[in-house]
């Protein structure tokens, strides 16, 4: 049940993330913002399914349980996000600073922060093992 608690909850830590950032810079629309966020599951919970369902699969088979191991797999999902985003930009490299600026920070912080909110509520290191 928690396992099924953490897919449910973790997608949802990108807008709480670009929310905190907002409410922070006291953008002046920071508060129309949050009233988006409910809409970010329409990319997180895809992303969810597509990288980390297998990520968790590859990690609970070789038994990388630990908080480490997830803020790890956070990061590199969020550089992977990042890369796929410069790719799929349409300013090329000419955008490439202001891509660095924005969606690097904002990506690798709400994959981190997704990560270690699903290893935070699933658990995975309490799971009992059955030996095969």
């Amino acid at each position: 049940m928690r396992l099924v608690a953490g897919f449910a909850v973790a997608p949802i830590m990108p807008a709480l993330v670009l929310a905190a950032v907002l409410l922070a810079v006291g953008d002046e629309h920071a508060r129309e913002t949050l009233q988006y966020a409910p809409y970010a599951a329409f990319a997180s919970y895809p992303i969810a399914l597509v990288f980390g369902v297998p990520m968790f699969l590859v990690m609970r088979w070789w038994r990388w349980q630990g908080w480490r191991a997830y803020l790890l797999a956070g990061l590199a999902l969020g550089m992977l996000l990042f890369v796929l985003s410069l790719v799929l930009s349409e300013d090329g490299t000419e955008g490439l600073p202001g891509h660095l600026r924005v969606m690097l920070p904002f990506l690798v912080a709400s994959t981190v922060a997704a990560s270690l909110a699903f290893w935070l509520i699933a658990r995975p290191d309490r799971a009992r093992i059955v030996p095969g």
